[in-house]
């Protein structure tokens, strides 16, 4: 097999993710390991002999994030981030897991330091020899930042070496690109403000080898380690980081299991919340009942219809907005214990079985026809698209039928045993002769009791009867402001409301949960390193008198002087100027090497050694190659300057040079030499020629160094080298490297990836509730060893089409067919598919792991991808039409390949919200209308009055749109699933007061005596007040009493006072007092409870405690205040036209004649028809 990465192989064990991969082991470590998990599990310590075994762990993450206001490279950010980390690594837990429980130094490396910039920005340092400068260790302890042009340009030559642990994606946005070397970081357009560390824990399970009862043992034990360090020491560190003070830089940390530790943990402290709703509720009940008895029996009822109608619905599984069901039936189970118990009052003064039959019949059937409306209400949330919505309203409904069912059947035995109490105690009060004197305290106390009672109730009766006289007063001015109200509502909703894009956040927006996911968002997602990152690095000097090997560096470093600064220069034609140095010649000898001076008399060859530092250059002369970056270090200032650094190949010069020839021409006495003997420097003499010329000395090997630099800040400064002199240096070139264009170029920061797969197949059914019988499935259709599948796959990916505006691909099966040629000497496509494809799959695993399922070593299904310039945040409408390019490309494909591969299809996250959200505005409208037209045959049901249920109808949607107007104008949220759980289950919700009072009010004639007494009292209300108003008339034109006219005193009674089927306001009035306190006082504990949702954590307990107390209020102002004067308007009478002409004409049909055979409508029904239009 040709691979350098490691084998790695996923399996599960109980449910979770094993990793297998070859690891050269610590095995002192491992034993020790062992030995200790054998000794907490009893497990056996063997494992298959003669074979080599392949270390099992199970791999566990956590992200840390940085975000600074300004360029997260300056230094004080960079220590801040050093500091976090330091303190983390330092925990008691994390250095135990990282040091115990990893036995490779490799991997071991990935959590101490990890994956971090300060461990690249603040390495330690050790001194080096020879041609090292000084020596790296990547652990981030230093307390001296390495220059950030320093660390970049190291960085970046890695990276572009190869190396994929220095990728910038991995620590920077994906916006940020390393900057060309010698780019000074103060200069840079967009520096990065944000930066990632990632810590992995690969903690060791055992060997292969190893039972497996052992393993799963083990993974139990490692994660409840895991565990606890999150809960003991990971989240309490975070918090104390997040509120540390005088911050330079925001911090935020992400992993799966952290997120979900963290949602259950504030869900927890959020259900504390639930203990005040309760105690609000029982208070209440209590002063309503007038016993704790009641109050907490009745609460416990209400509570037991919960759990009662989950258990009966087929729901796939519970989720958070199921919280919300507590509050809605506590408010709904509270309106009937509230009505129960005031019918139970009203009808005290009869005997015990007929006070109980008389509260059943007319309670029971008051509370039966709301709790059927409203339960149909939710029940048209069946309609819906949504599966998680259709669930909610079947198990709402079904909690509000338990509900009613449950107090009609335990309330009433309560009742009857707390009045048998009572009387037992008012018996106790008259036998007081056996001087049972404690007796009348107690009695005493349980009068004083019913007077508070009574005394209570009629404050409420009062409060009701002044609001419906105000309201009779000027019902037109109510139903005016009504309308206005509705008008605005509708119209704000419709120019402001939109819809939320992808999935809604529980958190609120300050909580790490939402801005370590927006700060994530700007980083892309890094490939699992199957290399080793490097631990340190060595430093070498720039002048290469003590080596010149350069292949082992990861920089160059050398010191400037302010004598080495020159400024720059530039010739009119374009050409820089640089200037260069050399070095003292130098002689070798072995290893050591001795200074000449700057001559050459003792050479007979001098190699010469040459850099430059400088930015890219042309020359057709001269053939050069790069080095890693040169760091010149201004030890003055502490300032830095990075530049390339590059060297060609060492040239040799042979002598004789110039200043190795002595010629004596000069000192020849006639036609005779001076002298006739040289004596070299080593001793040697050289005897001249017949031209008084000495040949050269003895052979000596040198060599010479230089530097040249181009006209910057700095230039490396070295002890005895001397200026050459300034050159030209030619244009800078932009280096070009040939690449493959691709189809598109990419503008969109967060681009979207779109996913074509063969050999998966969706749910082909999803039940109407309840979990679906499968999820997805294989598709046994697939064939991929078929050729012609082959083909098809490749064809999905050739000559992609313009319109998809695709800007890169990732397709295996490209590879694989570069592969059958170069390393197989085969054609595509494969023949022998099954066995060619595990070879590739060795020889490329993180390309055939990522797209590529297996079963059975044969692949039964593949995937290709592709990134499109177009942003995942497009708008829902522009996200379809893009879908359907798709649709058209695939289908066309699907139509030309063959029956083992014709059923690709593609998805993306678009798609998904795209589709959703037409799904959720489309639904909603539609379960909109179905709940209200459902309420309205409720009420109809219960009424039989067509024109009662429409006004009813009319109130309701006035709610649901005063409703609509708070999310969408007064809170500014936009439509989600949220807010779709809320307009749509609230109409069920809101129905309920209003029908209270319409149902009562249907049943009032005017007859009644209670509708008598009303009137009675209002009457002589009205009296009172016109009898003070005409008292202040006389009072101001100074009359006297006495002067008065004469008033008659009308005595009013019941039985003087006539009330016509016509007079709406009194049947109104009754029904309002009759069942208005019930309501109210349901409208008071439903809010009462919901308000403590308020200052819950999580984002959706705070928008459904905010919801259900602004439809609480709105649903009671339009049952006590907007209904009643609709009804003293145009409230139907008990016997209207409609009612009658219906019986006229169901007797025609039946087959009867009319009464008197009138007309369907005579003059006065079509007068009052006129009068209602």
């Amino acid at each position: 097999r040709l691979h350098e990465v490691p084998l790695q192989r996923l399996f599960q064990v109980d449910g979770e993710w094993v990793e297998e991969e070859d690891e050269e082991l610590d095995e002192a470590k491992l034993r020790t390991l062992r030995r200790r998990l054998k000794q907490e599990h009893g497990s056996n310590e063997t494992s298959a002999p003669g074979r080599r075994l392949k270390t099992l762990f199970l791999r566990k993450e956590f992200e840390l994030l940085y975000r600074a206001p300004g360029s997260i490279l300056e230094e004080k950010a960079l220590q801040e981030v050093q500091s976090i980390e330091t303190g983390l690594r330092n925990l008691k837990g994390f250095r135990r897991l990282c040091e115990e429980r990893i036995t490779a130094d490799v991997k071991r490396f990935l959590c101490d330091p990890g994956q971090s910039i300060a461990a690249l920005a603040f390495p330690s340092k050790s001194s080096g020899e020879g041609h090292i400068y000084f020596k790296l260790a990547f652990d981030g302890l230093s307390r001296e930042m390495l220059a950030p042009a320093a660390f970049l340009a190291y960085m970046k030559t890695s990276f572009d070496g190869g190396d994929q642990s220095r990728s910038n994606l991995r620590f920077f946005p994906k916006t940020f690109a390393y900057p060309e070397i010698g780019t000074d970081i103060e200069d840079l357009d967009d520096p990065p403000n944000a930066v990632r560390t990632k810590y992995s824990f690969h903690l060791v399970l055992g060997v292969s080898g190893d039972p497996y009862q052992q393993i799963a043992a083990n993974i139990e034990t490692t994660k409840a380690e895991w565990t606890s360090l999150i809960n003991e020491e990971l989240l309490p560190y975070f918090k104390d980081m997040n509120n540390r003070g005088d911050k330079v830089v925001e911090f935020f940390y992400s992993s799966g299991e952290i997120d979900s530790i963290e949602i259950n943990s504030t869900l927890v402290n959020d259900l504390l919340m639930a203990i005040g709703s309760i105690l609000f509720v029982i208070f209440y009940l209590r002063m309503h009942t007038g016993t704790w008895l009641i109050s907490i029996s009745s609460f416990v009822i209400i509570f037991v219809s919960v759990p009662l109608a989950y258990i009966m619905t087929p729901a796939a599984k519970a989720t958070i907005a199921s919280f919300l069901s507590v509050f809605l039936i506590t408010g709904i189970g509270c309106d009937v214990v509230f009505v129960f118990t005031d019918f139970w009052e009203q009808a005290k003064k009869l005997p015990v079985e007929s006070r109980l039959m008389w509260m059943i019949v007319h309670a029971g059937e008051s509370c039966l026809a709301t709790s059927i409306t409203t339960a149909l209400s939710f029940f048209a949330n069946l309609a819906s698209a949504l599966q998680p919505l259709r669930e909610f309203g079947m198990f709402m409904g079904l909690s509000v039928m338990c509900a009613f069912l449950l107090v009609l059947l335990m309330l009433p035995p309560l009742l009857v045993v707390v009045e048998r109490q009572r009387a037992r105690v008012k018996t106790r009060v008259v036998d007081i002769s056996s001087g049972q004197r404690g007796s009348l305290a107690v009695g005493q106390d349980a009068q004083a009791n019913d007077a508070k009672k009574k005394g209570k109730d009629s404050v409420m009766q009062g409060l009701l009867f002044t609001l419906t006289g105000g309201i009779a007063s000027c019902p037109r001015m109510v139903l005016l402001c009504t309308l206005i109200f509705f008008i605005t509502a509708a119209v704000g909703v419709v120019s402001n409301a939109k819809l939320s894009t992808g999935v809604p956040e529980i958190f609120p927006s300050w909580h790490n949960q939402v801005a370590s996911k927006e700060v994530l968002a700007e980083f892309a997602t890094e490939a699992y390193l199957q290399h080793a990152a490097p631990t340190s690095g060595d430093v070498c000097r720039a002048d290469t008198i003590n080596g010149t090997n350069g292949a082992g560096c990861v920089l160059h470093w050398c010191q400037a002087g302010s004598q080495w600064s020159l400024t720059t220069t530039t010739t009119t034609s374009g050409a820089r100027q640089v200037s260069c140095w050399r070095s003292p010649t130098l002689s070798r000898d072995g290893t050591d090497k001795l200074s000449l001076g700057y001559g050459t008399e003792m050479c007979s060859s001098v190699t010469v050694y040459s850099r430059l530092s400088a930015s890219r250059f042309s020359s057709t002369s001269l053939q050069v190659s790069s080095l890693r970056p040169l760091v010149i270090e201004n030890w003055e200032t502490g300032k830095v300057q990075v530049t390339p650094l590059w060297h060609s190949g060492a040239t040799v010069a042979y002598g004789p040079f110039p200043d190795q020839v002595v010629n004596n021409t000069a000192s020849q006495n006639g036609t005779e030499c001076a002298t006739d003997v040289y004596r070299c420097p080593d001793g040697s003499e050289l005897l001249r020629d017949t031209n008084c010329v000495f040949p050269s000395c003895p052979k000596v090997l040198c060599e010479l160094h230089a530097l040249c630099f181009e006209a910057q800040r700095f230039h490396c400064g070295f002890p005895d080298w001397k200026q050459l002199g300034t050159y030209s240096l030619g244009r800078r070139l932009e280096g070009r490297q040939l690449q493959t264009g691709p189809l598109a170029s990419q503008s969109v920061s967060n681009a979207l990836d779109v996913v074509v797969l063969w050999g998966i197949r969706s749910a082909r059914s999803t039940p109407l509730v309840g979990p679906p019988s499968e999820f997805w499935s294989f598709d046994p259709n697939f064939e991929p060893s078929n050729p012609w599948a082959q083909r098809a796959i490749r064809d999905m990916c050739t000559d992609l089409p313009a319109n998809l505006i695709i800007y890169q691909a990732k397709c295996w099966i490209h590879l694989f067919a570069t592969y059958l040629s170069n390393h197989q000497n085969l054609r595509f496509p494969s023949r022998n598919f099954d066995e060619d494809v595990i070879a590739w799959y060795y020889s490329n695993t993180i390309e055939a792991q990522a797209h590529l399922w297996f079963e059975d070593r044969k692949v039964i299904a593949c995937k290709l991808q592709f990134w499109a310039n177009v942003a995942v945040t497009v708008p829902s409408s522009e996200g379809l039409k893009y879908m359907e390019l798709w649709d058209e490309y695939v289908t066309a494909k699907n139509r030309q390949a063959p029956v083992t591969a014709n059923m690709a299809w593609h998805t993306a996250s678009v798609w998904v919200r795209s589709e959703a959200e037409k799904a959720i505005v489309g639904s909603t409208i539609d379960t909109i209308i179905i709940a209200t037209c459902s309420g309205w045959a409720g009420v109809f049901i219960f009424t039989f009055d067509f024109w009662l249920a429409v006004i009813v109808t009319c109130v309701v949607l006035v709610v649901i749109t005063g409703l609509a107007f708070f999310i969408v104008c007064i809170m500014g949220w936009a439509i989600g699933p949220i807010e779709v759980i809320s307009l749509v289950v609230f109409v069920g919700y809101s129905v309920t007061y209003a029908l209270h009072i319409a149902h009562n009010y249907n049943q009032m004639l005017a007859s009644d005596k209670d509708v008598l007494e009303a009137e009675e009292k209002a009457r002589k209300k009205e009296m009172n007040r016109n009898l003070a108003k005409a008292a202040r008339e006389r009072a101001a034109r100074g009359q006297l009493d006495d002067d008065a006219e004469d008033v008659a005193d009308v005595q009013l009674s019941v039985d003087n006072i006539q009330v016509s089927p016509e007079d709406l306001q009194s049947r109104t009035r009754v029904a309002v007092l009759h069942v208005g306190g019930a309501t109210l006082s349901s409208a008071l504990s439903t809010a009462g409870s919901s308000a403590f949702l308020l200052f819950c954590t999580l984002t959706i307990f705070v928008k459904l405690g905010a919801v259900v107390v602004a439809v609480t209020v709105l649903s009671i102002l339009g049952a006590i205040v907007t209904l009643p004067a609709a009804l003293m308007l145009v409230g139907p009478e008990p016997d209207a036209w409609y009612k009658r002409k219906a019986k006229q004409l169901w007797r025609m049909l039946t087959g009867g004649a009319s009464e008197e055979g009138q007309p369907l409508l005579d003059d006065a029904d079509a007068e009052e028809v006129k009068m209602l239009r």
